[in-house]
């Protein structure tokens, strides 16, 4: 995005506003303020502060996607269990990143963990954005498609990619500094390890 027009100076704007503040608490003035441009600007353009961050989500994860893609750039018919590495490697890492390409993990933590925001809005979006993606892994690994079941394991999964930017105190205690490579892969590969193990106790469960 070349960030010239209204529109996408209002947007790059919104993304930094969101991920810093979560969508309850950034407002519309705040964002247009940022932007350079008038209060009227983003009914203009977006029609509506929901309807802005719902463009807001899906230009974050692109963003994010592109620096740590979800397939990890694996066949489609990889092995299931080294597209779950790829995508938890994406997300974890995503996590530790500090710049534009961590705005989306920053901003649905921001959402995971108030509430007055637009959770049906979330829901649909990160549904298509990733959350069918890291279902269709879970439902090769478990041999099933029950609803129920992969919810619980899509939230197990995600709990152990996410956690180190909801608890930021205990980050501090795992990685007192910026992870270097190795140990970032290290970290990755035992949280795979971890959710693989956890994933073949519910596998039973589904036959």
């Amino acid at each position: 995005m070349s960030g010239d027009t209204t529109h996408d100076r209002l947007l790059n704007a919104a993304i930094g506003i969101f991920a810093g503040k979560g969508y309850r608490d950034a407002t519309v003035a705040e964002v247009c303020d940022a932007a350079g441009a008038n209060i009227a600007s983003v009914n203009y353009h977006f029609g509506s502060k929901e309807s802005l961050f719902r463009l807001v989500l899906r230009e974050a994860f692109q963003r994010a996607n592109e620096i740590y893609p979800i397939h990890g750039n694996l066949a489609p018919d990889a092995a299931p269990e080294l597209r779950l590495h790829a995508f938890m490697a994406a997300l974890i890492r995503r996590g530790f990143d500090e710049g534009p390409a961590g705005d989306f993990n920053r901003i649905m933590i921001h959402q995971g963990t108030r509430e007055s925001a637009p959770d049906e809005l979330i829901h649909s979006e990160i549904a298509r954005l990733e959350g069918d993606t890291l279902e269709s892994i879970l439902s090769s690994l478990l041999g099933t498609r029950a609803r129920e079941l992969l919810l619980l394991a899509k939230m197990d999964v995600i709990g152990l990619c996410v956690f180190p930017g909801v608890a930021r105190r205990v980050r501090s205690y795992l990685f007192p500094e910026a992870p270097q490579p190795a140990r970032l892969k290290q970290y990755i590969d035992r949280q795979h390890a971890f959710a693989l193990a956890g994933l073949s106790t519910l596998a039973p469960a589904s036959a």
